[in-house]
């Protein structure tokens, strides 16, 4: 059975490749075609919001506290929206549950590592997912906005840049070959290992939904760990 499953990700994976992200990756991924360019433009957008939007927060000692709330929060955001809208078609979300099904169709828990640049397109977010959670954070910042001045507005911002830039980072790692330095980022070998389990098909619409850290699988029950598989699977 589980050749079965590999020579259907080859299947996948050789479409993926020649096929979709040449012809039809279009506008979510700005039109690049090149996996590694396209991870470069990410990281640049996403850096410059960052140093854009803390340029305009007056930090104060009670941003410390607000930090770890706003993050806890933003790790509520990436657990729903993982568990539900990535999982489960919805109204309006449909771009989200097809990146990740094209994700787990090109990682599975035997080949869950990236072997060709064109592979990244399907491990980093479509940058309509950028934009869209971008639309979101705004909405969410209005009230501080209008009851605690703009300094608090944008720092809320610049959390929510800060988290999404942690996401991309650490699933990049979880994915990436042992030679590359995105293995050494910090939490990456043991947060991988949960998201690994969650690569397993008959667990991935079940378990480990947080990508960074797994907060709200503990919470509600969710979070899967190596110690719970049968002997011969403890290991992704």
């Amino acid at each position: 059975m589980r050749g079965v499953v590999m020579d259907k990700t080859e299947s996948f994976r050789k479409y993926f490749r020649e096929e979709y992200v040449p012809r039809d990756a279009g506008p979510r991924f700005l039109y690049i075609t090149n996996g590694r360019l396209y991870i470069r433009v990410v990281f640049a957008i996403i850096l410059t919001l960052c140093v854009g939007l803390a340029s305009q927060v007056d930090f104060r000692p009670h941003h410390l506290p607000l930090f770890f709330l706003y993050f806890v929060i933003a790790n509520l955001v990436e657990y729903w929206i993982h568990r539900y809208p990535m999982h489960r078609k919805m109204p309006l979300l449909g771009f989200m549950f097809e990146h990740v099904t094209i994700h787990h169709a090109i990682f599975d828990r035997d080949k869950n590592l990236i072997e060709d640049d064109r592979d990244l397109m399907g491990v980093f977010l479509p940058i309509l997912y950028l934009f869209s959670i971008s639309a979101g954070a705004v909405v969410g910042s209005l009230p501080l906005f209008i009851l605690f001045g703009s300094s608090e507005g944008y720092f809320f911002l610049f959390v929510c840049a800060v988290y999404y830039l942690l996401y991309e980072v650490l699933h990049y790692s979880y994915h990436c070959r042992d030679d590359s330095l995105f293995r050494f980022v910090p939490f990456s070998k043991s947060l991988g290992v949960n998201h690994l389990i969650h690569h397993r098909r008959e667990l991935m619409s079940k378990v480990n939904f947080n990508i960074t850290f797994p907060l709200f699988d503990h919470l509600f029950g969710t979070k899967h760990n190596p110690s719970h598989l049968p002997r011969d699977r403890s290991e992704p």
